[in-house]
């Protein structure tokens, strides 16, 4: 039974990526939407990127990787959004494949097959907005940074070149999105206390180094760092709207789509409850990376309510949230399977955690959702089309927030892939 669970359960979450993903690409259409639009501007995607481009915030975060991906994309296929789309898509799965990885370092008596039976609740498409949408990859590429950082900073063992690449991944992360500013400093804690505990060894030197760096780059972030004025004003910890916007984030992670604060709360008391348990005792590197990724993530949340609270609490359940709130699934299931490893209801509670999830996401299986999303950007290309035949201010404000004339008479002179495709009449 368990052998055949070893290749199913794995088999399962490559077919549910897979049946996604194509899913997804088959209705996407080739039109920027929203933030996209703001890198079509004359001399950035036709030019070879600048460090002023690059440092250049967008909402107050550096988004790097992301301008790097659409200047590739641009000299690549004339910035087809659907490529865009599809390696958003992939850095998700990756961030997933290490989180499996990490679980495994976390709770080595955790079988694959288990934390593969998780897996599929991060899959659904309650995520559609943040995989369906190439400027939500900034999100994703900072995950997937802070994800690769923890793994490679928090093993049994750190070479000069791990500690290297693993710092690599760590100031990428925060210049990858806001997330990754919140979230790597969890990996150059651990890495900075694994590398105390074990004294003045080359791993400990490696280490310390790459913790040192990431901070480094912390610092170096925060030099020019204003708040922008267009987004709202944060909220602190110690007012009741933090706290409801934060439990239903968590909430969110889980598959509870209402909005209530007590599940919120019951899903947050789950997910830090086996803390403290796990991480009693002697550092560890699996207690390092169970420190680094759980509290990470909790943090991110906890920026997302800070700066998102003045919304409203409903905005708690917007689609672009879930897939950075559902990385809290299986780290809980790794932090639960070493607090009980010595228990003999370690699979009975397992188990139950299983079935509580498949009931709250009994109804997010609404794949639906991208002819949706399909019907909303085609009616932006025909606004698009009806630009260029006609000309104009090009106000289309399905897929962006001021007049476009200026970004389409640039794609038309570059010949962007969408501009293309309008000519071709394939829209």
């Amino acid at each position: 039974m368990r052998r055949a669970a070893g290749w199913a359960a794995p088999a399962a979450v490559a077919a549910l990526f897979w049946f996604h993903l194509l899913y997804m690409l088959r209705r996407a259409v080739d039109i920027p939407y929203w933030d996209d639009w703001d890198e079509l501007l004359p001399g950035r995607l036709d030019r070879w990127p600048t460090w002023t481009w690059l440092l250049e915030r967008h909402n107050g975060s550096r988004v790097i990787p992301t301008k790097l991906a659409f200047w590739a994309g641009y000299r690549f296929d004339g910035f087809d959004i659907v490529t865009q789309e599809a390696l958003v898509f992939f850095s998700f799965g990756a961030t997933l494949a290490l989180a499996y990885a990490l679980c495994r370092r976390i709770s080595p008596k955790l079988p694959g097959w288990a934390v593969c039976a998780f897996l599929p609740f991060s899959l659904c498409p309650t995520a559609h907005q943040g995989l369906a949408w190439a400027y939500d990859s900034p999100h994703r590429f900072a995950m997937l940074a802070f994800a690769a950082s923890a793994w490679l900073l928090l093993g049994e063992k750190c070479s000069k070149a791990r500690a290297a690449l693993g710092a690599v991944c760590g100031i990428l992360s925060l210049n990858a999105n806001s997330s990754g500013f919140i979230a790597a400093p969890f990996v150059a804690l651990s890495a900075a206390a694994l590398a105390r505990r074990e004294g003045r060894g080359p791993d400990a030197r490696a280490r310390a180094s790459a913790a040192f760096a990431i901070a480094a780059g912390w610092g170096a972030w925060l030099v020019d760092y204003a708040p922008d004025p267009s987004e709202p004003p944060f909220v602190a910890p110690w007012h009741w709207g933090f706290w409801n916007f934060f439990s239903n984030l968590a909430g969110w992670g889980f598959g509870m789509d209402q909005v209530s604060i007590t599940l919120g709360l019951v899903c947050l008391a789950v997910s830090v409850l086996p803390l403290r348990a796990a991480l009693k005792g002697g550092l560890t590197p699996a207690k390092a990376t169970l420190g680094a990724v759980m509290l990470g993530v909790l943090a991110v949340l906890a920026g997302c309510a800070a700066g998102r609270t003045a919304f409203g609490v409903g905005y708690s359940k917007a689609s672009r949230y879930a897939a950075l709130a559902s990385l809290l699934i299986p780290f809980t299931v790794a932090a639960w399977s070493e607090t009980l490893a010595a228990s003999p209801r370690r699979s009975l509670a397992l188990g139950a955690l299983w079935i509580w999830l498949a009931g709250a996401h009994a109804d997010n299986w609404d794949f639906n959702v991208y002819d949706r999303i399909r019907e909303e950007r085609l009616a932006g290309a025909e606004c698009v089309r009806k630009y260029y035949l006609e000309g104009g201010p090009g106000e289309c404000p399905r897929i962006y927030h001021h007049p476009l004339a200026a970004r389409l008479e640039y794609a038309r002179d570059h010949d962007f892939a969408f501009y293309r495709e309008l000519a071709a009449g394939r829209h």
